[in-house]
């Protein structure tokens, strides 16, 4: 991380746990792009800041992807991953 902060990278580390969206968009004003990385039984957290970044106006957000492609229905872990590049910033809520 320090050679991207040298590289003009801000690296900001935020408590998700009981976090709202509300409580989440200062913290992410003036940011282009959002990585997240979570560990896989923490996926949940990231919809609060999916919606922060939408309402901060981020314009990427990368998310915590911990899934392997296969058929719909039988890993919910793959189902809860694969929905958030659908919510895109983009689009209105």
């Amino acid at each position: 991380m320090l050679n991207y902060q040298s590289r003009g990278a801000q690296i900001r580390h935020i408590d998700l746990v009981g976090a709202t969206a509300d409580s989440l968009k200062d913290s992410l004003a003036g940011i282009d792009t959002v990585v997240c990385a979570l560990t896989w039984d923490k996926l949940s957290l990231q919809w609060p800041l999916i919606d922060a970044a939408k309402a901060a106006g981020v314009k990427r957000f990368v998310p915590t992807d911990w899934g392997t492609p296969c058929v719909r229905g039988v890993r919910a872990l793959f189902e809860q991953a694969s929905a958030f590049p659908n919510k895109s910033l983009l689009s209105s809520s």
